[in-house]
């Protein structure tokens, strides 16, 4: 268990340290953090947890497509964003991120609905940074229309890949020409356009892979962002019984490399999480700040991490049930100023961590702060697993493991609790 927990990916503390929070406690805080950090930003997070159906490679909490229950979950949604409404009362949001699997699964009546609820409830600066996920084969013109009436500025499409035998295989229903209308009639009405794709699915050749990458380039979208297929257990492809090969890790590695070469040969520049952009301000801004700027985020409903910044990171556990109850509880965990620095460099410095912003936010000095962690991995592990270059440095987790990167920067105190309450 305790190698388990620390060979995840930048999830600091572990949820299993959380403890539960009255719902009261919970709006205190929100509200007392407003009133003493009134220039800070605050971004919002709607999740939405259906899926036409369950892609195999997919290692996220979602659930299937039912009407009833979509109904009954926007109702609950709508439960939250009311109370949230009150402590956010002449607060300006920074920013809104609608996402999970996907929102525009919603019709193009409950789409409407719910953001004309939202914005009546929330006051937004005008033209707030908007960027919402969609798949191809559940959005259509309409929705796009109602998207850009809604300030709807980035819109972001979980292609993966448009092979037909893939697709299939993979539990997806899309085709090529519906792609391109829906990206011809987005990049009319919507200011930014990403596409996903995925490097190594079931049944993906890599000639497959190049023809499908080379008509996405073709489309020309905003940013690119390529992923690594990663076969955890909670993916149907793990559930099913088979097995991730040699072979099938090297045909991914062949995809990616190819698809890197690819797209920076298209003038393309590289930003974190295997963006590859034209126009910097296509990035997604929530990631940017809930990462880089480490912003306090509200995130409504469903199973996500919020954060109070220099207070508590919490989730809402609520979990669904037959009948979608309107119940809100919360986990959550305190921290102080230190765990804050380590769960932002955890965070920032897998990619590249800026020392002149970690100053600024925390008004310290990285190098000094975590003086001893970076002299164990340059000296007691490998010399090269930590790179600078400038006003930035990263740490090259292909010379070092989540485990032991985790070792080093988790605080003593998280390891004794690990170890005496979970272990």
């Amino acid at each position: 268990m305790l190698k388990k927990i620390l060979s995840r990916d930048n999830l600091y503390p572990p949820i299993e340290l959380f403890k539960e929070i009255e719902d009261k406690d919970l709006y205190k805080k929100w509200e007392s953090f407003i009133k003493k950090n009134i220039d800070n930003k605050i971004w919002l997070y709607i999740h939405i947890p259906f899926c036409l159906t369950k892609c195999t490679f997919c290692h996220c909490k979602s659930f299937s497509w039912n009407d009833d229950n979509i109904k009954s979950y926007i109702n609950s949604l709508k439960q939250e964003i009311l109370i949230f409404s009150k402590i956010l009362w002449n607060r300006k949001i920074s920013n809104i991120y609608f996402w999970w699997w996907t929102p525009s699964i919603l019709s193009e009546e409950e789409l409407e609905s719910f953001l004309n609820f939202l914005f009546e409830k929330i006051k937004f600066i005008n033209n707030v940074p908007f960027c919402f996920e969609a798949m191809p084969e559940t959005l259509n013109c309409k929705k796009i229309d109602i998207l850009k009436k809604y300030w709807v500025n980035r819109l972001s499409l979980w292609v993966q890949t448009l092979d037909d035998k893939v697709l299939k295989n993979i539990n997806r229903f899309q085709s090529k020409e519906q792609l391109k209308n829906i990206v011809l009639y987005a990049k009319n009405n919507i200011k930014y356009l990403n596409l996903d794709l995925v490097c190594w699915l079931e049944w993906e050749t890599l000639d497959s892979f190049k023809k499908w990458l080379n008509f996405i380039l073709d489309l020309n979208p905003d940013i690119i962002h390529i992923y690594r297929f990663n076969p955890s257990d909670t993916t149907l492809f793990i559930q099913s019984w088979k097995k991730y090969t040699k072979e099938n890790r090297e045909n991914r590695e062949k995809m990616y490399n190819y698809a890197i070469k690819k797209i920076l040969g298209t003038w393309r520049k590289k930003l974190k999480n295997d963006d590859y952009w034209f126009n910097l301000q296509a990035r997604n801004i929530s990631i940017v700040e809930r990462i880089e700027d480490a912003s306090s985020n509200i995130w409504i409903w469903y199973s996500a991490r919020w954060n109070i910044f220099w207070e508590l990171s919490y989730i809402n556990s609520w979990f669904l049930d037959k009948k979608f109850a309107n119940i809100s509880k919360y986990i959550s965990y305190n921290y102080n100023i230190n765990e804050e620095k380590r769960r932002y460099v955890i965070q920032n410095i897998i990619e590249w961590l800026d020392l002149e912003k970690y100053y600024k936010i925390f008004n310290s000095d990285v190098l000094k702060d975590f003086a001893k962690e970076f002299y164990i991995i340059t000296k007691k592990y490998w010399n090269n697993s930590l790179i600078s270059y400038n006003k930035w440095i990263k740490i090259n987790l292909e010379e070092i493991p989540n485990y032991f990167f985790n070792v080093i920067f988790y605080s003593n105190d998280i390891l004794k609790k690990i170890k005496n309450e979970i272990w």
